[in-house]
């Protein structure tokens, strides 16, 4: 009989055994704390590995995507070119981003060590607290520049609010209530140690804060989170149908219909002029008509299409972002509102993984949408060239070719000096005249449609209208002269 078994214990340690039972004991206990962990958690450490590796690479092709953006903003602020608004606000939004994405990166590593129940965390308290500063000071605030976004379409797209105007009345007060907002609260939140783990995703955020948690999560939150999505579902409906009225299904006007139009403006001008009964001003008046009205109609083309552009690029932010937040918002409101919690995350799974995949994909996006303008005359203007080598193009070659080579639009239209000068100091709007479409290529080194065009002071047709009636008054004077001479007056 071996030792121990006469006293009813299946093995008593001798002396030289009690390492190994010590290693048993520890080994039992620890395999004990994680089944204990995963029945918490409800995940398995494969899939708590593979949520922190997706937000991990997520967040990294974010910082690489906002990381271009900003470069090419201060790019071109390096070659002495005006930042407009749109560029300001994407500016902001990237900015934003850079700092979000790494708190995405940093978020699986710093969770406390002694609390967390995530398989990588190797942090403290402080850290968790640091990260819940990052995540209300950038990805918070990234929010809110999605709003002031979708307002600066409708301004400009809509309501056609010149650049100057915008940057007047609205521009600084929407800038404003961000930076005052967000580091105030950020920062109180830090130094009162409100935050704390988040329980259904990979990052610290607002906690009880001594019993007082939801309330402080719904104004550090909610309030940005609830304005930006209504801001962004109303502004866009209201976009999409004034572009679907106007635009898309305006019907465009035929030959006859011009010749109709230019046959009544030279009607109305032979009978208050009456030399144009002559055979020569009567041509010479027909000419200038005809020639005003292909103008005109060239200028048209280009308002409507640019407008569809400007258009285009809000609805691309909007879905982007759509998609990025939408499981994010989930999250949080079966966290704070349906009591789902730490041990119900192996029911999310698949949300869970979708918010880990895409919220931190904004940055990822963008780039693509920043660029597409200039992408687009790229693209018409080197048809032969790879999709990669017009988007590396895009990005960095600030000779951006002229917009009149897109979709075939003619640059045959005359441009005087006093024009060119107007093109340098035309602004970021998206309603605009053809002599204000910026094309010079020292001027033009962004390539956002927000650049590429600017709103008039007054319509399209104006310029040559006065030019042509300036033409007929000077003709008529020099001729009234002529004729005064010949008869002896």
């Amino acid at each position: 009989m071996d030792r121990g078994q006469d006293l009813g214990f299946g093995f008593m340690p001798g002396a030289d055994e009690e390492p190994q039972l010590e290693k048993h004991i520890t080994t039992a206990m620890n395999n004990t704390i994680d089944d204990a962990l995963v029945d918490i958690s409800g995940l398995t450490d494969k899939q708590d590995k593979a949520l922190a590796i997706l937000q991990v690479c997520s967040a990294s092709l974010s910082l690489v995507g906002s990381c271009m953006i900003v470069f090419k903003i201060i790019n071109s602020l390096c070659g002495k070119r005006k930042t407009s608004p749109y560029d300001r606000i994407i500016f902001g939004l990237s900015i934003c981003d850079i700092f979000g994405s790494c708190t995405y990166i940093m978020a699986p590593f710093l969770l406390p060590s002694e609390t967390s129940v995530r398989i990588w965390a190797s942090g403290s308290d402080r850290t968790c607290q640091q990260l819940g500063l990052m995540t209300q000071l950038f990805c918070i605030w990234a929010l809110w520049y999605n709003a002031i976004l979708s307002f600066y379409y409708l301004l400009t797209v809509r309501f056609q609010v010149k650049r100057r105007q915008f940057c007047r009345k609205y521009e600084l007060w929407m800038h404003l209530i961000g930076i005052i907002f967000f580091p105030v609260t950020a920062f109180t939140g830090y130094f009162n140690d409100w935050y704390a783990e988040e329980a259904l995703a990979l990052g610290c955020w607002v906690g009880p804060a001594d019993g007082h948690g939801e309330l402080i999560a719904y104004i550090y939150g909610a309030v940005p989170m609830v304005i930006t999505i209504i801001s962004l579902i109303i502004n866009n409906i209201v976009i999409y149908v004034y572009v679907r009225r106007n635009l898309l299904f305006s019907s465009p006007k035929t030959n006859d219909d011009d010749d109709e139009s230019n046959e009544i403006r030279s009607e109305s001008l032979k009978s208050t002029n009456p030399r144009s009964e002559s055979g020569k001003s009567s041509n010479t008046v027909d000419g200038l008509e005809t020639g005003d009205a292909r103008e005109s109609g060239e200028r048209q083309s280009i308002q409507e299409h640019l407008t569809r552009e400007a258009a285009i690029q809000g609805f691309l932010y909007v879905s982007t972002f759509l998609i990025t937040f939408i499981p994010m918002f989930v999250v949080l409101i079966l966290n704070g509102s349906m009591g789902y919690d730490t041990e119900d995350q192996a029911q999310l799974y698949p949300l869970l993984v979708l918010n880990a995949m895409l919220l931190p994909l904004q940055g990822f996006f963008n780039v693509f949408i920043y660029v597409r303008p200039t992408y687009n005359r790229f693209s018409a203007a080197y048809p032969d060239l790879s999709f990669w080598i017009n988007i590396r193009l895009a990005l960095f070659d600030p000779d951006i070719p002229r917009m009149t080579s897109i979709e075939g639009f003619s640059s045959s239209y005359p441009t005087s000096k006093k024009q060119s000068n107007v093109k340098k100091r035309s602004g970021g709007n998206f309603l605009s005249t053809l002599h204000n479409i910026e094309e010079e290529k020292k001027v033009n080194t962004n390539g956002s449609i927000e650049v590429l065009v600017s709103t008039a002071s007054e319509p399209s047709n104006d310029c040559s209208h006065k030019s042509s009636v300036m033409f007929e008054k000077t003709r008529d004077f020099f001729d009234d002269i002529y004729s005064r001479k010949k008869l002896g007056i």
